[in-house]
């Protein structure tokens, strides 16, 4: 029996002992879920296990990490207080009202979701909860708390800029993030161990984090960052505990493939997946034709792409591997996320490598930006749509570091567009519709007719 199915079953007996219903036990693998209530209040449990160390920073020898130490400058933004790694059980309870989720907490302790259940069970309001118990919605609490404070802060400052409670996913606004967005440059804001911190992004990549904040001090940073649009090194100049990304003047020059090789060269020093392609890179960084793209690793992969954030614009990119004694397999098409068929990988050495990556990237058009493959799509649709006569637009839309890309009706309703190969796309008709393969004319033509518009 897994440690999740376990802590399902010992919950189980508990809340049956103290509340006196028999729950329901449900799951499977690492995924079990308790349940229990009426037609008018449900509780629902979800039983996670962490074991003794934390495998993203210290995993077990041979272990492949999926690339995530090699992309680490195209990962998440990081920012704020990060939880401890408390190895053992971890119960995350909604209390909900018949079908919707009104209020959550994650727990360690079994008789933390029992008190509380038994409370939303009688019918305690959510004030009630929040009053009884300081763990039911903490962070979404915390998190509202710093947006009010930061707006009246902004507000002394004669801003226009809005803090926005971004919450999606699941957990719902247990995972709310703050984020202040305007045109290409955003921010994301957090509670730290010793004030408030922000990251500060440009074309959604962080270039810079700043912790031990008073709220006055975070909203001149926002004003500063997003409004008057000062530079990172301008910005480091003021309060607070800063933190650079290496050489993100770089970025803020417009070279970001230059940046980008970098990153990646600083990384390969102590990342067990890039340090096995060092030789490589300093060819790579010295090849004009191969150091304007970008590149991101897979497994022990390194893919190479015209965009720098993920969903990378992999269509006819090459893709490369260690092989023995120094040499590597490089297939000039690596057929990565694309409806490209790869081509027979070939073993090189490093300069022989290089050499071919110009090859084959020399026939390619070159277009390369720090976005990810969306941003091009929107580009390509938004020409369609003019070319159709349409005033419809495939509108860039920011949501926390990502992109969505979606075309809206004067009477609110919203379809969704993702690039799926060169000259198609998926759209999603509805929040809750499959997406369909379409070219991009073919989408442009279904939104034209979705939303009653003719060609003028």
């Amino acid at each position: 029996m897994r440690e999740n199915e376990r802590y399902a079953r010992e919950l189980a007996s508990a809340v049956e002992l103290r509340l006196g219903v028999c729950p329901a036990v449900e799951g499977g693998g690492v995924r079990w879920r308790v349940d229990f209530g009426d037609e008018a209040r449900l509780c629902r449990v979800r039983c996670f296990h962490y074991e003794d160390r934390n495998p993203f920073e210290s995993p077990r020898e041979g272990t492949l990490t999926l690339g995530i130490q090699g992309n680490a400058h195209q990962s998440k933004v990081e920012v704020g207080q990060r939880a401890p790694w408390i190895p053992g059980a971890e119960y995350f309870v909604e209390f909900r009202d018949v079908e919707t989720v009104v209020a959550t907490c994650r727990v360690r302790s079994v008789t933390d979701v029992t008190r509380s259940a038994e409370r939303w069970l009688a019918g305690a309001a959510v004030p009630e909860m929040h009053a009884a118990f300081d763990f039911v919605d903490r962070r979404d609490r915390q998190r509202r708390r710093i947006r009010d404070d930061v707006a009246a802060g902004l507000s002394m400052l004669g801003s226009t800029l809005e803090l926005g409670d971004n919450t999606s996913g699941f957990g719902g606004s247990e995972h709310g993030e703050l984020w202040a967005f305007v045109g290409e440059r955003s921010c994301r804001v957090a509670a730290g161990a010793d004030g408030l911190e922000a990251a500060l992004l440009l074309h959604r990549t962080q270039l810079a984090c700043v912790g031990g904040l008073r709220v006055a001090e975070l909203a001149r940073v926002l004003v500063r960052w997003i409004e008057k649009r000062r530079s990172i090194g301008t910005m480091a100049a003021g309060p607070g505990r800063w933190e650079l990304a290496e050489r993100a003047e770089l970025f803020e020059q417009g070279r970001y493939a230059a940046w980008h090789w970098h990153q990646v060269r600083a990384q390969s020093r102590h990342s067990p997946i890039l340090s096995a392609y060092a030789p490589l890179l300093d060819l790579i960084v010295e090849s004009e034709v191969v150091s304007r793209y970008f590149s991101f690793t897979s497994l022990n992969r390194l893919c190479f792409s015209r965009c720098l954030l993920y969903p990378f614009d992999t269509e006819r990119m090459p893709m490369m591997a260690p092989a023995a004694g120094g040499r590597f397999w490089l297939a000039d098409v690596g057929g990565y996320m694309s409806h490209d068929e790869p081509s027979e990988p070939v073993q090189l050495d490093a300069r022989a490598a290089v050499r071919r990556l110009e090859d084959v990237l020399s026939t390619d058009d070159g277009r390369v930006h720090p976005g990810n493959v969306d941003d091009a799509m929107a580009d390509v649709v938004n020409a369609a749509f003019e070319n159709a006569g349409s005033r419809l637009v495939a509108e860039k839309v920011q949501d926390r570091q990502w992109l969505r890309v979606v075309v809206r009706a004067g009477d609110g309703r919203v379809c969704r567009l993702r690039c799926d190969g060169e000259g198609w796309v998926r759209l999603q008709r509805t929040e809750t519709s499959k997406p369909v393969r379409l070219s991009v004319d073919q989408a442009v033509m279904s939104l034209m007719e979705r939303f009653d518009e003719g060609a003028r």
